[in-house]
């Protein structure tokens, strides 16, 4: 990267900071200080959590447009991705942490505070613990203007079509009329494009299906069909 423009990232993510109230790192999910959320169990995947962050560690109970957390996940059991949006609102398709079976990855997120003084949280499959600390906020307002995450670049390649087999009939005194039988991809990338919609595929051992529409049948944005959990 150029010179000058590293000198100018770094200087919008210091008045980006700045702009935040910072509050002491602050754990809100596990072993909490408060006493709240605290070992409640693994989250399960396809199901959403609603958090709590007003009024909690140092962030005011009102007058907060959005949070700075750290999302830390660990002990998955196989792989998935985590979405972190302000409750009540739809959930976005664009997620905020990825992770693989055993894997412990943390990731910041600057999320808007939804209803309830809650964010909500989304993790995709299997079981995941999940770690929440609170870095800072910011005022409704003023400074920072927060926004539902929504996906603006995505390099992966589509997953190639499956591919489809003639089954002849055994029986010889007949005519067999072939049966199009579409065989499953050995190990397809969740949340890639695909074709053809109702395709089913694997990965890790869990059974994907490609289609328009996200787990809970809410079609995506930009028509195109992509590998969810079937």
């Amino acid at each position: 990267m150029h010179g000058s423009n590293m000198k100018r990232m770094i200087r919008y993510a210091v008045v980006v900071m700045a702009a935040a109230l910072l509050v002491p790192a602050f754990r809100v999910v596990a072993t909490t200080s408060d006493g709240q959320f605290d070992a409640i169990g693994a989250l399960v995947g396809g199901s959403s959590f609603n958090l709590t962050v007003a009024g909690r560690g140092g962030v005011p109970a009102s007058g907060v447009g959005s949070v700075a957390l750290n999302v830390t996940v660990t002990n998955p059991t196989v792989a998935g991705f985590l979405t972190v949006w302000p409750a009540g609102a739809d959930r976005p398709q664009a997620s905020n942490l990825n992770f693989v079976p055993g894997q412990t990855v943390p990731n910041m997120v600057i999320v808007p505070v939804g209803a309830n003084g809650q964010v909500s949280i989304f993790a995709s499959s299997g079981t995941v613990d999940v770690i929440v600390d609170v870095l800072g906020w910011f005022p409704t307002g003023t400074g920072f203007t927060g926004l539902t995450p929504a996906r603006l670049m995505d390099t992966r390649l589509a997953a190639p079509p499956p591919t489809t087999t003639s089954a002849p009939s055994t029986a010889p005194s007949t005519t067999a009329t072939p049966t199009s039988t579409t065989s499953s991809p050995s190990d397809i990338t969740p949340g890639a494009f695909c074709t053809p919609v109702g395709a089913v595929g694997t990965h890790n051992g869990l059974t994907y299906v490609c289609s328009t529409t996200n787990s809970s049948g809410v079609p995506y944005g930009d028509g195109r069909a992509r590998w969810r959990q079937g």
